[in-house]
């Protein structure tokens, strides 16, 4: 299987190239994405949540990918961890870590396959890009946690420079503005810009953004 191709991914143009792209590719992610290019996403993001969520409570991780995200919620000590991905061969990898109670395939942007309020926390860690998953997505994660539940993910602190991009940065924040001024949710946290991947993109700066649904506010 060939190594790990960033050009292939940001080049996909919808879904099906997308999943093809990480699966073609997938047996060489974790290598590249933590010692090449030093991501540190995952780790953030579990720490937010753990600062915010006892561990006994259920998670989601959505586009999981190869599990990084769930490796480090357990870590952190949570038990009871779902995940899903576009990408099948990307989900039989993070189903190898043994970290996930549940494992389905899914496309963000689609309606997810599981209940309103289910999970106290959602988590999406380099899912909200210009290519991957549309501002709408924000809506579902938000949907599946319960009243005062979380949403941690990241966003780039400036525009996202990817050639063809679907959605822009603005796109995403004016989405969250929108779900704010609809009594959804309150924004908990917009972190200072910091280098996530230091090691291969290191003026690539992003947030770590903590959503926390209303509870009274409903999403469709």
């Amino acid at each position: 299987m060939a190594g790990f191709d960033i050009r292939r991914v940001w080049q996909a143009r919808n879904a099906a190239e997308l999943r093809d792209a990480y699966d073609a590719s997938s047996d060489d992610y974790d290598h590249h994405v933590k010692e090449e290019l030093g991501w540190i996403g995952p780790a953030l993001i579990a720490r937010e949540v753990a600062t915010r969520v006892d561990a006994d409570q259920p998670v989601l991780d959505v586009g999981a990918g190869t599990g990084l995200v769930g490796a480090e919620l357990a870590a952190c000590g949570f038990t009871t961890i779902d995940g899903n991905d576009i990408a099948p061969q990307m989900l039989a990898l993070a189903r190898a870590k043994g970290v996930y109670r549940d494992l389905l395939p899914a496309t963000l942007g689609e309606r997810l396959p599981y209940g309103d309020g289910v999970y106290a926390a959602a988590t999406a860690a380099g899912v909200l890009l210009g290519n991957h998953a549309p501002p709408a997505a924000l809506d579902e994660l938000l949907r599946v946690v319960g009243p005062a539940g979380i949403v941690v993910f990241n966003l780039r602190a400036v525009a996202d420079p990817s050639a063809g991009a679907a959605w822009s940065l603005d796109d995403y924040e004016n989405r969250i503005a929108a779900l704010r001024e609809a009594g959804a949710c309150r924004v908990l946290l917009k972190g200072d810009a910091v280098s996530m991947l230091p090691k291969g993109e290191p003026d690539a700066l992003h947030r770590i953004w903590v959503l926390q649904r209303n509870e009274t506010g409903t999403v469709a």
